[in-house]
């Protein structure tokens, strides 16, 4: 039995959809069965034709014949690398792909896992998942861009190429005192950040919001929330009033505005 299958076999299948266990674990045994060298090349061209989702089940036929060297040996081959080119495959894309079909397996987690991102982007951040920062990936890889997710797997390779990812990571915990009004707009933001970024965790949320703010500075969602939030950050009433009219003025230089700008007496004791 070789390797693949032994870990294949010790893996927990979950139920996932309507197939009733995980995709990955389930091909994983189906190929390892498999003693007919033409049969598993037979799989690999039908899976070419596929969809972008049947990418891993050729790097687990590839896998299944790198094993067996004899196969590709009795087939007059010298080496492995001219037998995938036989097969009409790259030799350096043949490697990634049976590669990315191992790590699923080391990964040792149920499919369900990936939920939702799709395989476009579960191929992005597979080469630096491990078991444990694997829901942390899928969290990023949910709510950033392909291109933004690039970004950041480029900049985690760089930390594994310097040994920075054995440094622990600091948790840091920050506390906020606020007004009544200030909690009521922290709630909301938070909340919208975690609907609109499909993620549960508040820090994620969080670091949106920052995000958001680094990239385009403070934003309203409309011109009374605007003048709402400047009014809060003037302590005197009467001249952010008179700034506002100025400011009102110099936009419809065609009005005459005419106001009284007076402070309210204070009812008798």
């Amino acid at each position: 039995m070789s390797i693949i299958l032994k870990k294949a076999a010790v893996l927990k299948a979950e139920p996932i959809g309507n197939d009733g266990f995980d995709p990955i674990v389930t091909f994983a045994s189906q190929i390892e069965k498999i003693e007919s060298r033409v049969k598993v090349e037979e799989i690999i061209r039908d899976l070419t034709e596929k969809s972008e989702a049947d990418k891993y089940k050729i790097g687990g036929a590839l896998a299944r014949i790198q094993a067996n060297e004899n196969w590709w040996q009795e087939a007059g081959y010298q080496n492995f690398k001219d037998y995938v080119a036989s097969l009409g495959i790259g030799y350096r894309k043949a490697m990634y792909l049976i590669e990315f079909y191992k790590k699923l397996l080391e990964l040792d987690v149920p499919f369900v896992k990936f939920g939702g991102i799709g395989w476009g982007k579960i191929r992005i951040i597979v080469p630096v998942l491990t078991k444990e920062n694997v829901d942390e990936w899928v969290e990023k890889a949910k709510v950033l861009s392909r291109s933004d997710l690039e970004a950041h797997i480029k900049a985690e390779k760089q930390k594994i190429k310097t040994g920075k990812e054995h440094e622990p990571k600091t948790i840091t915990t920050k506390t906020f005192k606020l007004h009544d009004d200030q909690k009521q707009v922290s709630d909301e933001a938070i909340a919208k950040a975690k609907e609109e970024g499909n993620t549960e965790v508040d820090s994620v949320a969080y670091e949106l919001i920052c995000q958001n703010y680094l990239g385009a500075g403070l934003q309203f969602s409309d011109p009374k929330q605007a003048l709402t939030y400047d009014s809060k950050h003037n302590e005197d009433g009467m001249l952010w009033v008179q700034k506002v009219i100025g400011w009102l003025e110099e936009l419809h230089p065609e009005l005459v505005i005419n106001v009284e700008i007076t402070l309210k007496e204070h009812a008798a004791a």
